[in-house]
């Protein structure tokens, strides 16, 4: 189970257009969701920061836990950041 400690899941091997999806680094799987009302789902809750009522997020499809979405960022997103705070002297040693 995740914890506070541990608020930040990083994913990679994105996948998807409108329902993503992809790997932590522990290799678990990570889906989108939304609630569907209509299938009598009910709200989620974050397991990081206890959030009630989630209407979407991440959910974990190895282990069943739910995030907010805030909770998620994507490997490739990272790697761009980390590039522009780079110095440009530094990027390419």
């Amino acid at each position: 189970m995740l914890t506070a400690a541990n608020e930040t899941i990083i994913l990679s091997n994105i996948e998807g257009i409108s329902r993503k999806s992809g790997t932590d680094e522990h290799g678990n799987t990570w889906t989108e969701f939304e609630v569907d009302y209509l299938a009598e789902q009910e709200p989620g809750e974050c397991s990081i920061c206890s959030a009630t009522e989630l209407e979407s997020g991440w959910l974990c499809l190895d282990g069943g836990e739910e995030v907010c979405d805030e909770h998620v960022v994507f490997a490739e997103d990272l790697a761009a950041v980390s590039y522009c705070l780079t110095p440009p002297r530094e990027r390419h040693q």
